[in-house]
């Protein structure tokens, strides 16, 4: 999306039933890292597979990363599971 404008409160409101939602919020369960892969590299951001990230600082870059395309592709919100981890 050109111009992502994800409501994450309003998202949230809805979830627990404290609001009807304005619009139809875009969610979505997993996005395969191939497919993150693809868009990180687009925007020109540097790519490091979550398995090799051993530092702190190339961790943040693979979290950025994921936020980053989330966001640009207009979710309204970001999910990570348990199996979600760093080699150590």
């Amino acid at each position: 999306m050109k111009h992502p404008r994800p409501d994450k409160e309003e998202f949230r409101k809805v979830i627990f039933r404290k609001k009807i939602p304005s619009r139809v919020h875009f969610v979505e369960l997993h996005i395969d890292a191939e497919v993150i892969r693809y868009f990180t590299r687009k925007w020109n951001r540097k790519w490091i597979e979550p398995c090799l990230a051993k530092d702190r600082k190339s961790q943040e870059l693979v979290l950025a990363n994921y936020i980053e395309c989330w966001y640009r592709l207009g979710y309204d919100c970001l999910r990570f599971t348990s199996d979600f981890r760093f080699s150590g």
